[in-house]
């Protein structure tokens, strides 16, 4: 036995849903916000469908109060529509002004943080001629900001060569500076090729040697 099954009779939808609004359509709709109506009320009224009402009542509004919260769109309009020569055709077309770029104020770094790749570099081969723990701190605080700051790869390798060549490091092993540079700066923990310059623990003593001069 087959039971038929139910008939599931699909919503009729209003009059003028889906068509274009038109001057008539907006003029209804303002004479029931007037009126005092509510959404549903609204919608029967005018044969739009309700999921539109508030929507269209926003826009209808005056620009400084259009993007209240949604149960506060139609005590708005009714506060708005009062007057009866309430111009809805110049207010409907009339859009907010853009919203202010705020600009953030540029970052300032000063101290060490505020060097250059190449100061940093100069500035820990100096330090590092001292003896390397002399003034340990700074040459630490020196090292530590050399990875954020740009160009430091290359300064990396200019200051290892520079120390290459006075301790004598390169006399007899490489026919390139640049070579030995990157085997020296690779011997030291964390260095790898594709990092951005040596590690910061990097020391003077413990990759010239102790009994260099310099």
């Amino acid at each position: 036995m087959t039971l038929p099954f139910p008939q599931v009779k699909m919503p009729q939808q209003p009059a003028r849903s889906g068509k274009p609004w038109t001057d008539s359509d907006y003029e209804r709709l303002i004479a029931a916000v007037r009126s005092g109506l509510d959404a549903v009320q609204i919608a029967e009224s005018i044969d739009r469908p309700q999921s539109t009402i508030a929507s269209r009542v926003r826009m209808l509004l005056p620009v400084d109060v259009r993007q209240c919260p949604s149960d506060r769109v139609l005590p708005a309009a009714r506060e708005a529509f009062e007057s009866d020569d309430y111009d809805w055709r110049v207010t409907i077309l009339q859009s907010p002004p853009p919203r202010p770029i705020v600009t953030p104020p540029p970052v300032v770094r000063r101290g060490v943080a505020g060097l250059q790749a190449d100061d940093l570099g100069t500035i820990a081969f100096s330090l590092a001629q001292t003896g390397g723990t002399r003034c340990a701190e700074l040459l630490a605080r020196v090292c530590a900001e050399m990875p954020s700051a740009p160009g430091a790869q290359g300064v990396a390798e200019d200051l290892a060569i520079r120390w290459l060549r006075r301790s004598g490091a390169l006399v007899g092993r490489h026919d390139s500076a640049e070579c030995a540079a990157h085997e020296w700066l690779a011997s030291a923990d964390g260095w790898t090729p594709s990092a951005t310059l040596p590690p910061t623990t990097w020391e003077y003593d413990s990759h010239i040697g102790a009994e260099s001069p310099y």
